[in-house]
């Protein structure tokens, strides 16, 4: 057991315990330190010997050396990963062009605002979200935006319109759509739970729409981030 590599020395123990408690032969795979600091790899199997009464009294078993065959098992699998990674990549640089592509078809084949805003919201979901709502502050200095909001579901749209009636937009709002409309910074909320609603101290009737509508996160972005903008 003293040359058994720290990191693998409760594994092997506990691997021993169990077959002497069940007397069940047992196979080990793990690290040795030799006394010049080499670590090499051992592979042992063994049997649990009896005593009269047919207690375990001990095991016996052979060993071999397999450092080669671990190493070059484990080359093998960083080049698997790394292969796979690589492929991963690159689906997704596929996957964000593709979208781009979409996006700016959209904006190319839209000949007034209200055309970018249905067109773009219906090519972000699924792929950015399951909710998309575009605000835009119309030129003329109106507070108030006009909206366009789409969702995974088409028949949750008419909810939302309907929580947009209930809920006017308020332009002074610290927080949300109004702060970042104001600020032209970007608000990202990576997890919604019940602590990040009690900071917000929203009432029992917001609180259950939350949790009716399943939002898990949210990100909201102007036209221009990092500057200020009426978009």
């Amino acid at each position: 057991v003293g040359l058994v590599h720290p990191e693998d020395r409760d594994s092997v123990l506990s691997t021993v315990d169990e077959a002497m408690r069940t007397t069940a032969p047992y196979r080990v795979e793990h690290r040795i330190v030799r006394p010049d600091g080499a670590v090499r790899w051992i592979r042992g199997a063994a049997s649990i010997v009896l005593d009269e009464q047919g207690n375990a009294a001990g095991t016996v078993g052979c060993a071999a050396a397999v450092t080669d065959e671990v190493l070059a098992a484990q080359q093998l699998q960083q080049l698997n990963d790394a292969t796979a990674e690589a492929v991963e990549r690159e689906r997704l640089q596929r996957q964000r062009l593709e979208f781009l592509g979409r996006v700016n078809d959209a904006l190319a084949n839209s000949t007034t605002v209200h055309d970018v805003m249905v067109r773009v919201t219906r090519e972000l979901v699924p792929d950015l979200g399951t909710w998309c709502s575009l605000y835009v502050l119309e030129d003329g200095g109106s507070d108030v935006p006009i909206v366009e909001t789409w969702h995974a579901d088409p028949s949750m749209v008419e909810y939302a319109r309907e929580l947009q009636s209930r809920f006017p937009y308020e332009p002074d709002a610290p927080q949300g759509i109004p702060a970042v409309l104001r600020s032209g910074r970007s608000e990202f909320v990576p997890l919604i739970d019940d602590q990040m609603l009690d900071a917000l101290d929203l009432t029992d009737e917001l609180r259950e729409i939350v949790h009716e509508l399943g939002l898990s996160s949210s990100i909201t972005a102007p036209s221009k981030p990092d500057s200020t903008s009426r978009r």
